[in-house]
């Protein structure tokens, strides 16, 4: 858990086929920090669970006002008509893409309320409440990784207008199929499953 970085790595071995995870929460340096807390990704023979979008150039739309942004990642979104894009490097960008908020976070850090790890599993609890606004009534994750390669999200969300609709991101390379209430993903060598 590197607090300061706000990063909880996982991992099953130190293999090529072993499994390999990062969990944000509760950096407390702000440099390059998107608008990501309680996301995940997930690897193991490729990326299984991604952060979507491409780092372009510092004066690129795509950073500013998509790959920084909440939308971008593995976090949950709750979504206000009309709100307002929190600023990222650089001008706002006049076209849509810099206007509206696709229901993310806004400046700041999740706090970590619990944290262990042992030969068994990894469990972290954190909450960006704080980081939706006033929108947001709780946001909590739960995120354990049972080793060597199974993962349990558990979310809490509530919006303060009950009418505000919420998402839950999983971003992965190509499309994936869904039979039932199970999703797969391939990607290289790995396949992620998802229920």
């Amino acid at each position: 858990h590197f607090e300061s970085l706000g990063q909880i790595v996982m991992r099953s071995g130190w293999k090529g086929d072993s499994t390999y995870c990062t969990f944000t929460a509760g950096a407390s340096l702000r440099q390059h920090k998107h608008y990501d807390e309680n996301n995940f990704t997930i690897y193991k023979h490729d990326f299984l669970a991604l952060d979507s979008g491409t780092r372009g150039v510092e004066t690129d739309w795509n950073l500013r006002h998509y790959y920084a942004q909440t939308v971008a990642h593995n976090c949950v979104l709750v979504r206000r008509p009309n709100e307002p894009l929190p600023s990222y490097w650089g001008p706002a960008c006049p076209g849509p893409e810099g206007r509206n908020n696709d229901g993310g976070m806004y400046e700041g850090s999740a706090k970590v309320l619990a944290f262990e790890t042992n030969d068994d599993f990894t469990y972290v609890a954190s909450d960006a409440t704080a980081l939706y606004g006033r929108k947001c009534t709780e946001a909590v994750r739960q995120f354990v990784h049972l080793l060597p390669d199974v993962f349990v999200v558990y979310d809490r969300v509530g919006a303060a207008n009950p009418e505000d609709a919420k998402a839950w991101l999983l971003h992965v390379k190509d499309e994936p199929s869904v039979e039932g209430r199970v999703l797969r993903a391939d990607c290289g060598k790995g396949r992620l499953f998802c229920e």
